[in-house]
This record gives C-alpha cells, structure tokens and sequence, in this order.
C-alpha cells in the first residue's frame, strides 16, 4: 500500500495508517489489534482508538467485521487511500525565498587572518566583520575588562572617557573652563567615590561643568553650592 505515503494527513493519522498498510494485502485489507497498532505508534490504546475513529470519519479506514468473529478479536479493516487528499507532486526545483529591500547589506566574510583595523567575532576558520573603527578596551582597577571605548577620546582617563565630538560640545556650551583641568578632577572624584560612580559620564561631566561660575556672573550658583555641600558631607572639602 505505497500510496498511503500520497496522502495529505495530520502526521498521527499518517504515522497510524502506514501502520495499518503495513499489516495489509496488496488490497489494503488488514486485522492488526489496537494493542499492536499502540505498540508500533508508540501511541496508548485510547489515543489510538481516537486516532482510527478520525481515518473513520475521513472515510480513509472502513471497518469490515472480525477477522475471526467473535467479541474480543481484532477488527478486518479496509484502506481507501483513493478517498483521501493527495500531496502536491514532488518536485526537485529548490525554491529561494525573494530578497527584501531596505533590510541592510549582507555581512562579509573572510579567512581566519588578521584584518587590520577589523573588529569582528570568530566564528570557526572565518570571522564576522562587524566594523572597520579601530576600538581599545579599558580594564577596571580590578583587572575585569570594561567597557570598550572608542579610539577618538578627547580625554582617556580611570574612569572618565570624553570623546571628541563631547568635548567640542562641552567647549561650545562652557567656553570658560579649562576643560583639560576638570576632566581629571572629575576623574580624580569618580575614584574617590565609587559607589557614586554614574553610567552616563557625558551626562556627569555636563552637571560637573555646571557648577563652575562663569567669569560675567558674580557669586557661587546654586548647582555650586549643592555641589561644594556634597563635598563636604564626603569630607573632600572644608
């Protein structure tokens, strides 16, 4: 009965009938037990009797009567593969999926050699280009490796890292401060205080600049004051 494997069928009603074709004739009568169909299916008995009574209601399996007659002996029962819907016909025409646009490029591979100025991933005897910048990695004062910091830093520090384009930013915003003088005061305090050490360092330093006075104004700020007063509390300053 090879053309059970025709049919289009859940793959437990497939998985039972080829069970039942393979007990039959060249007629596709057959008698095996539900005990055994269980057996070979790896199904229980109940799931297997749900499992003939959908090919019943398909009309794929009649059944016939006893083999032997009798209440207790195995059910005759004849297979319709005709009755069932067929499998699209094989074909060995490979089927590619249509490319979509605007998804980004593909990623390059190359040889397991070293790619100057590549930052990348290996992968086996290949590695994944993921970016041409060139990057440096800084250790904490543990040893752990830290975040990776780009190259083009302003200000490379212990724990303070100001990039080039933050500093321009910074120099435009606070034109009178000495910039270079504040960044290792704000790395010398981010040392001092670990515990109050920011994630956002641009953000710390935009506030730490803040507090300075400019020339054309007269007296401490306000963000001074709280600053000069946190100070205190810490006992950096008098």
């Amino acid at each position: 009965m090879s053309a059970v494997w025709e049919l289009d069928l859940p793959q437990n009603l497939k998985l039972v009938l080829l069970a039942l074709a393979d007990h039959s004739d060249d007629r596709g009568s057959c008698f095996p037990s539900v005990a055994r169909l269980a057996w070979k299916s790896g199904y229980s008995v109940r799931q297997m009797q749900a499992v003939l009574k959908a090919l019943r209601d398909r009309g794929i399996l009649e059944a016939v009567g006893s083999s032997v007659g009798g209440r207790g002996h195995a059910t005759q029962y004849q297979i319709h593969p005709e009755k069932g819907a067929k499998l699209a016909p094989f074909t060995t025409e490979r089927v590619r999926p249509p490319a979509h646009k605007g998804c980004g490029g593909a990623r390059k591979r190359v040889r397991s050699s070293v790619v100057k100025g590549a930052v990348g991933r290996v992968f086996s005897q290949s590695i994944l280009i993921e970016s041409s910048e060139p990057s440096l990695t800084v250790r904490e004062s543990s040893g752990a490796p830290a975040q990776k910091q780009p190259s083009h830093l302003a200000f490379s520090g212990q724990h303070l890292f100001i990039t080039e384009r933050q500093d321009r930013l910074l120099a435009a915003a606070f034109p009178w401060v000495d910039r270079s003088r504040e960044y290792a005061r704000a790395d010398s305090w981010l040392e001092a205080n670990p515990s109050r050490r920011p994630k956002k360092l641009y953000q710390f330093t935009d506030n730490w600049f803040r507090r300075i006075q400019s020339p054309s104004r007269g007296g401490p700020t306000r963000a001074q004051q709280r600053h000069d007063g946190n100070l205190k509390v810490a006992g950096f300053a008098n």
